[in-house]
């Protein structure tokens, strides 16, 4: 990293020297990945101490569009300012000011009496950023600036994240190699997932929470600036040093709160993130910030990280304050239908069963590809170490909640996959890169249709039409109303299918074409139903059987009979969540009734001699005649006249009955 000067001057000459004395000292430490890059401080008068930076952070905006900047400069700087532009404006290495968005923020000196004195913690906030665009940007006072980084946004409808536990760096009292295990996770990472839209840590960045020389080592791998991080304070963390170093959105003054910071929440497409500081164990605060935020933010995916697992396999997971955290979390977690919480602190992993009410949900659906589907519950995962400073042994006897627990002694990461509809979670070690395990998950309604297994019957008295669900996860109960022509069709009556034992009532609505309740033409039957077996297929799945028949008891000939699917609404087991269901197939016919013959001329269901007298009277009737509207109909091969031949043919006819 090179460090640009311009003289300023500053306090009186005793400080100027134990202040770049502190600078020099902290200096060295952040150029573990690069120190050959940094000029030397010189010390003797005022005007000489130069600006100097250091340990630049991104971290996430409120949204996809924004990015949060945080870097440590010489105290009282002229100004806190970032300028960016895009990448394709760069010409020659020269940093394209003059097209530059440019940012400011504020600056502060850090505390006489903590172990940040001499700094300053700049924080400033980007906004307006295009997905998908590589930029470059700098830091500086306005006048001296930073070298040109870069940074690339992502799509934010479909992206990648890094989860990461616990790099503690200075946990194995060897810092430098601490430093060097965080710094080969994320860069074979980001080689081998070069598209990731930030990192998301569950705290622990460092061991002592006071000691800048880890914060350096932490925030020395050239990733982090390139790449957001969305951090949580971890037990080790918790000072105001942490504070210093980041620049959260949406921090809050009221929740969550310790020296370290509030509880925050964040954004990106349609995915809402919450961030808890488990330091405070306060659970009423947490879940007050979580309903606040998820009521004002509503988004299809809900992510909940914070340190202090609740759900782990080492030493901490017997712990009666985490017991006590747990019961005091879990319940909101399944209120808000969070999907998955991600933690830390136990440095091993835990991949939970899905989990509802603090109970395993050991029985879900699986589709052709392995995935959960709408999972009646939340996922917990608990990461190792990211850096391998430290791991913990695990527990003898394997916890009742834990589908997948393990202690690789070897640093691991996990990316998180989200799409419109899915989220998937794969780990990988970091020494061959094999993916050690995963999870995956659907989400989205439940798919219902309308048909009929038979779609040609004779008889009128028993129509019958089906209700079928499907990508269905423990549905125990629907609501469903159907359309149907009551000048054709008269409702018998709705039974589940025998295997679907229950408990199921209909309501019929009939439309008298007046201020009622049914805005549709014809008449509806609404039926609801609760069934004992719940629900489990992602095939389509009958479910329920109407049953009409004709009006006036009989066809005349072959007539169709329609019904239309208007509305579903199915709820589920254990979570007992209504969904709106995605009507695949709105409308079932059924053919009822005999195909008339065309030689039954008196319409009596047989051909006879009687069928043959009609057609003797019609004799030499020819096209144009006043009377061939009546007899076209013995006209049956259809050349415009009523001749030996059609009288032949329907002879044959009645001959040729049984």
């Amino acid at each position: 990293m090179s460090h640009l000067v311009s003289p300023r001057k500053r306090m009186a000459k005793v400080v100027v020297a134990a202040l770049s004395l502190a600078m020099v000292i902290s200096l060295l430490s952040w150029g573990f990945a690069g120190r050959n890059n940094l000029l030397p401080v010189s010390v003797v008068h005022a005007e000489d101490v130069p600006y100097q930076f250091k340990a630049i952070v991104l971290n996430p905006g409120s949204n996809e569009s924004e990015l949060r900047f945080t870097w440590y400069s010489t105290p009282d700087p002229a100004g806190s300012i970032v300028q960016i532009a895009k990448k394709s404006e760069m010409s020659g290495g020269n940093f394209p000011a003059d097209t530059a968005m440019t940012f400011t923020g504020e600056a502060l000196n850090a505390d006489a009496a903590t172990t940040a004195a001499g700094w300053a913690s700049n924080k400033v906030t980007a906004t307006g950023l295009q997905p998908s665009t590589a930029y470059v940007y700098r830091v500086g006072d306005g006048t001296t600036w930073s070298q040109a980084y870069d940074f690339s946004t992502q799509r934010s409808d479909e992206y990648t994240l890094l989860f990461v536990g616990d790099p503690q760096i200075g946990a194995s009292k060897n810092a430098e190699a601490d430093t060097a295990g965080w710094n080969d996770t994320l860069t074979k990472a980001f080689t081998a997932f070069p598209n990731t839209s930030f990192i998301m840590s569950a705290g622990d960045q460092v061991e002592t929470a006071t000691k800048e020389t880890e914060y350096d080592f932490f925030l020395s791998p050239d990733a982090l600036r390139n790449l957001p991080v969305a951090s949580v304070v971890g037990n080790h963390d918790n000072n105001i040093n942490y504070q210093y170093h980041f620049n959260q959105p949406n921090e809050s003054k009221q929740y969550g709160v310790t020296k370290a910071g509030g509880d925050y929440f964040y954004t990106y497409g349609d995915t809402l993130l919450m961030v808890l500081n488990s330091n405070n164990m306060n659970a009423a605060e947490h879940v007050e910030f979580m309903k606040e935020t998820e009521k004002n933010n509503p988004k299809r995916w809900k992510f909940v990280t914070f340190h202090h697992s609740i759900y782990s396999a080492g030493p901490h997971s017997v712990e009666t304050g985490l017991k006590n955290f747990r019961a005091g979390l879990v319940p909101t977690f399944d209120e808000l239908d969070i999907d998955m919480i991600f933690m830390g602190h136990d440095h091993s992993y835990v991949k939970t069963y899905v989990m509802y009410n603090d109970l395993p949900q050991y029985k879900q659906l699986l589709d052709m590809k392995g995935n959960v589907v709408n999972p009646t519950g939340a996922m917990y995962i608990t990461a190792n170490s990211a850096s391998g400073s430290k791991y913990y042994a695990l527990q003898q006897t394997p916890e009742v909640y834990s589908a997948e627990r393990s202690q690789l002694k070897v640093p691991t990461f996990s990316t998180i996959n989200v799409t419109a509809n899915s989220v998937s979670v794969d780990t990988y070690r970091t020494d061959t890169m094999e993916k050690v395990d995963s999870y995956s998950m659907v989400k989205e309604p439940e798919k219902v249709k309308v048909h009929a297994q038979k779609e040609k019957q004779t008889d009128p008295s028993n129509i019958e039409f089906y209700y079928a669900i499907g990508h269905a996860n423990q549905v125990n109960a629907l609501d469903a109303t159907f359309q149907f022509d009551s000048k054709k069709l008269k409702f018998k009556q709705a039974e589940l299918v025998s295997e679907n034992e229950g408990v199921i009532e209909h309501k019929v609505i009939e439309n008298d074409g007046g201020d009622n309740e049914v805005t549709v033409s014809g008449d509806t039957v609404r039926i609801a139903a609760g069934m004992t077996a719940p629900v489990m297929s992602e095939e389509f799945k009958d479910v329920v059987k109407l049953t009409f028949e004709l009006v006036g008891g009989k066809a005349d000939g072959e007539t169709t009979a329609e019904l239309k699917l208007l509305q579903s609404t199915l709820a589920v087991s254990v979570t007992h969540k209504e969904t709106i269901s995605t009507i695949e197939a709105d409308t079932a016919t059924v053919t009822v009734g005999k195909e008339k013959n065309i030689y039954d001329l008196n319409g009596d269901g047989k051909v006879t001699v009687a069928d043959l007298s009609i057609a003797l009277d019609f004799y030499r009737s020819k096209q144009g005649d006043a009377n061939w509207e009546a007899a076209k109909k013995a006209d049956f091969n259809g050349d415009g006249v009523v001749d030996l031949a059609d009288i032949t043919t329907l002879l044959l006819q009645v001959l040729a009955q049984k």
